[in-house]
């Protein structure tokens, strides 16, 4: 499965005046900013990382960098925002495709790995950087987490079962580790025992699973 976020990246406006709406324009810079941040801050560490490096790749001033985020953090989150709603929406549309919790154990882990291992700097984003990025990064990457263990557990609710939470966060330690050593793109082999110590994990919680499947 292949992924390319550029793919829909804005392009750069022409120069002088262009008679472009002035909310088209802030949306387009905006665009190009939180794609050249996902960039940025996915091919070298969060204290390395310049604003300037943004501002060089998106080819935006530092005027209008500052119009649309307060500091670097804030540009950091954005990117973090736009790289997680992505993988989010690729995990939850392949296991809600499929008809058993099984199937959809299987298909959402495995495409976890795929985005992960098609986008490495994007993974390196997600996994890698998000746990030195402050606070804020902090709770965004337990809130995925937790989103993770959702479609682990097969339920909607914002509190999935332990035993899916237990399993998600094992699952992330273990990509972070193979992210961290420049491993991203041989996630996909993890797949079958990954899914496997998961079932393993989540069936140990009977109501959970029953609600899960119901």
């Amino acid at each position: 499965m292949e992924h390319e976020p550029d793919r829909a990246v804005p392009r750069k406006l022409p120069p002088g005046r262009h008679g472009l709406p002035r909310q088209f324009v802030v949306h387009n810079q905006r665009g190009r900013l939180v794609n050249a941040a996902m960039h940025v801050f996915g091919t070298r560490s969060f204290g390395e990382a310049r604003v300037a490096d943004v501002l060089e790749r998106a080819a935006i001033s530092r005027k209008t960098f500052y119009e649309q985020f307060a500091d670097k953090e804030a540009c950091f989150l954005a990117a973090y925002d736009a790289a997680s709603v992505r993988i989010r929406d690729a995990v939850r549309t392949a296991a809600r495709e499929q008809d058993s919790w099984d199937a959809s154990v299987r298909a959402g882990i495995e495409a976890l790995l795929s985005f992960l291992a098609a986008e490495p700097a994007q993974a390196r984003l997600l996994v890698v950087e998000v746990t030195g990025a402050g606070p804020s990064a902090l709770r965004r990457r337990a809130e995925a987490v937790r989103h993770f263990a959702a479609m682990l557990a097969g339920t909607d609710d914002e509190e999935p079962p332990v035993s899916a939470q237990v399993a998600a966060g094992g699952i992330w330690e273990v990509v972070h580790a193979w992210v961290l050593e420049g491993r991203a793109e041989e996630l996909p082999e993890l797949a079958d025992a990954l899914v496997e110590c998961a079932k393993a994990q989540i069936e140990t919680d009977g109501p959970g699973v029953q609600a899960a499947t119901a």
